[in-house]
């Protein structure tokens, strides 16, 4: 009999509203590790719109419940098991495969070795808490499906969440120009401001892009290849119509809950293609070689100072519910849950 220890653990029993179905509950884990597993503590894990999807039942991939929520967080080394080299005691770690082996939300959890990378401790908590999956969104889309030279021009929208803003981060460090729109909100020119403050080279809300959108992308010194889409509904139809001829529209989201809409003349008179983008069909297992190529340069980016950490809401564990709701409400900070103290001594 294995050596089990009491784990907070924040788990949903059934679909369905996030709010009403998770619960802080206590586990037993087993730590008496089989070949390649080590045991984590996790200490900070943010909260994603994935997880309220997840929540719900209705993301690409299920968990079902009882399970815990979480698709990408920091955490600690605290044990390992035999044959296990990649990684160490104390090493700071996050999922390289949260759709296989996911569910964070809790204090201790016992993976396989491989399906793990090792952070550089350099990087502030954040970044390790979140590198898992925005910064490599934005990351890919930039890289992977339209060759942009230094000057070119990205249009985005969403441009201040998470994968916005490292969108504008990327882009100011490989020389390209970004164009971003926002949904209007009572700070606006604040948070205007602190995207142009970020290194973005034009900010509009949306009405303002509506209207203003087509003059002032005619007006650039060069077409537009590229444009990036993570709202979905009514506020697809500028981010694609003013594509230039033969223009890609890479979508990774709908934060509106509504269908994406594209003019018709938009794909037959200007031939546009639209892309649909999951990080996850990028970072199969069998392309881990590849994921932690893509962490490394990342990584490089933050500690060269080129990719900033987004600004986030520490939220403590028990409160989970209000992390929860905050981020279903849309218009706060990135809610980060602080599972564990990252300089806490093991009890191991």
């Amino acid at each position: 009999m294995g050596r089990f220890i009491k784990s907070n653990a924040i788990k949903f029993t059934k679909l369905g509203d996030p709010r009403e179905t998770l619960s802080l509950t206590t586990e037993e884990v087993d730590t008496d590790l089989k070949e390649g597993e080590v045991l984590v503590r996790w200490i900070a894990c943010p909260v994603n719109p994935a997880d309220i999807n997840i929540a719900r039942g209705v993301y690409f991939y299920k968990r079902l419940p009882p399970a815990s929520l979480g698709i990408d967080g920091f955490g600690v080394i605290e044990k390992i098991g035999p044959g296990v080299k990649y990684v160490d005691v104390n090493d700071h770690v996050m999922p390289l495969h949260p759709h296989i082996q996911g569910g964070y939300w809790r204090e201790f959890q016992v993976l396989q070795a491989l399906g793990l990378y090792k952070l550089n401790k350099r990087l502030p908590l954040e970044a390790k808490a979140t590198l898992t999956a925005n910064a490599a969104t934005a990351y890919l889309m930039l890289k992977l499906f339209v060759p942009l030279e230094k000057g070119d021009y990205v249009l985005q929208n969403a441009a201040n969440s998470q994968v916005g803003r490292a969108v504008i981060d990327i882009c100011k460090a490989f020389g390209y120009k970004t164009i971003n729109v926002i949904r209007y909100r009572i700070n606006v020119d604040k948070l205007k401001q602190e995207l142009l403050d970020l290194g973005g080279d034009y900010v509009f809300t949306e009405a303002e892009f509506k209207e203003n959108g087509r003059k002032f992308v005619n007006s650039l010194d060069r077409p537009l290849k590229l444009s990036i889409n993570g709202v979905g509904g009514k506020s697809s139809i500028p981010i694609s119509a003013n594509l230039a001829k033969f223009g890609t529209m890479l979508v990774y989201g709908g934060m509106s809950l509504k269908p994406h809409e594209i003019l018709t003349s938009s794909l037959v008179f200007k031939s546009i293609k639209v892309i649909g983008f999951q990080l996850f069909d990028y970072f199969g297992v069998e392309q881990d070689d590849f994921r932690r190529r893509t962490y490394d340069e990342l990584t490089e980016l933050f500690l060269a100072g080129k990719l900033h950490v987004s600004p986030m809401e520490k939220v403590p564990m028990e409160n989970f519910k209000e992390a929860v709701a905050k981020t279903m409400a849309g218009s706060h900070l990135k809610q980060l849950l602080m599972i564990s103290n990252e300089h806490a001594s093991s009890h191991i």
